[in-house]
């Protein structure tokens, strides 16, 4: 059984109780490891963490057994913050669970991981200016850590996610969201570093994935491994995000464009050998209200994937409301590129829709409706052959960047391309 609150613990819990790895003596409130606290402390209570670094991998339950030898798990929600490290390169405490501390049970190992009892009994974990690093738990002469994640937020589990920074993980923050449609989960994810993801050839690891929750991700910088075909944000089921004034930097792979390669090797049997920095799945419900502004995009080769039978996002609006640089967007419908000219700002080509899969050298092809246009920045890969066409065999003229190679442009009767300084 399950319960999720401390009421069988032997003695009355502490709102507040601190941790602090170099201890000499533990007491009913000091305590040398962060899960012994998890234990001490009262339902929604306070953890204090110590500079430090502590070798285990977190959780927001344990067992205990009753007088009658039987067990429950007890599931607690409370506050785990580290110091202020404002001006300091890390947090000053260093969550790094060692290969022996991760629960082969759980199928995915974690740093931190928080559960609920379900949507009758929800638990609220925060987390703030803690370093969780997964890069020790793996196996000796294993390169990846793809079943490592660095905070998971389990179904039902509501919190805030603050100040913290997460390194060498297959998948940095994973947020279930809500269990049952009836019971919302609330979750905030601002002002962290997620970067040196593993990347694993089998499946491709996110910096944040949000499952049916009410999000809001602000202020956040996101990084991915260059080259290596990664996600920022990834999605699922139906969601009411705010996506503000994070910054994404390196994910998608350009080797993978044309031959679905990374690293001199076949990526096979991959859904998503490139990777995006905002991946809507298929599984993405269509009356998911997402707000995607301020937001800068460095060095991303592929924004935006909408696998979603239907729902197409204003492209147009959302690179309008966000900074790319040396970035494009991408739209994952798995046939061909093409122009939604719906979205289309008849005065700029700016929003060019790069397919989510391409396992072959076919030519990219892009259509215009009718009109003037000028590709002020190069949202589309330079080096890749492509193809312009329009949508009824006439009147287009387009003015593209000079870092195009002329040999690979391609155009339809109708279509006129001019290279800028060319």
């Amino acid at each position: 059984s399950t319960v999720n609150n401390n009421t069988l613990a032997p003695s009355a819990p502490s709102a507040t109780v601190s941790v602090d790895a170099s201890l000499a003596t533990e007491d009913s409130t000091h305590f040398k490891t962060i899960n012994a606290a998890v234990q001490a402390v009262a339902d929604g209570g306070t953890i204090e963490v110590a500079v430090g670094t502590y070798p285990e991998m977190v959780k927001n339950y344990y067992t205990i057994t009753n007088p009658d030898s039987t067990s429950q798990t007890v599931i607690k929600s409370f506050t785990l913050q580290g110091p202020d490290w404002t001006g300091q390169t890390t947090p000053l405490v260093h969550i790094q669970p060692t290969l022996s501390a991760i629960d082969p049970n759980l199928g995915y190992g974690h740093v931190l991981q928080a559960e609920a009892e379900g949507s009758s009994h929800p638990a609220t974990v925060n987390v703030t200016n803690l370093w969780l690093d997964g890069s020790q738990g793996i196996a000796s002469g294993d390169t990846v850590s793809g079943f490592i994640r660095g905070i998971t937020l389990g179904y039902d589990v509501n919190g805030s996610i603050t100040g913290n920074l997460v390194t060498g993980t297959g998948d940095g923050i994973y947020v279930l969201g809500a269990g049952s449609p009836t019971v919302p989960v609330s979750v905030t994810v601002n002002n962290n570093r997620v970067k040196q993801l593993a990347y694993d050839p089998s499946t491709v690891g996110s910096a944040l994935v949000l499952l049916a929750a009410q999000a809001t991700v602000s202020n956040n910088t996101f990084t991915g491994l260059s080259g290596a075909p990664l996600n920022g944000i990834k999605t699922f089921y139906t969601l009411q995000a705010s996506i503000t004034g994070n910054i994404f930097a390196d994910f998608g792979a350009a080797s993978t464009i044309a031959n679905a390669t990374y690293g001199g090797a076949m990526v096979s049997g991959n859904a998503e050998p490139l990777g995006y920095a905002l991946n809507l799945t298929s599984s993405t419900t269509t009356d998911s209200v997402l707000t995607i502004t301020g937001n800068t995009f460095t060095n991303v080769q592929g924004i935006l994937a909408d696998d979603r039978a239907s729902g197409n996002l204003a492209y147009a609006a959302i690179a309008a409301a966000n900074t790319l640089n040396g970035s494009w967007l991408a739209y994952g419908d798995k046939t061909r590129i093409h122009w939604l000219s719906d979205t289309l700002d008849p005065d700029q080509l700016n929003y060019v829709l790069l397919d989510s899969i391409l396992t072959t050298q076919s030519t990219p092809t892009v259509y215009l409706s009718p009109g003037t246009y000028t590709m002020s920045q190069n949202l589309i890969n330079p080096t890749m052959p492509v193809f312009f066409g329009t949508d009824n065999g006439s009147g287009v003229s387009l003015t593209i960047p000079n870092t195009f190679v002329p040999a690979n442009i391609q155009a339809e009767s109708g279509v006129t391309v001019t290279i800028a300084g060319g």
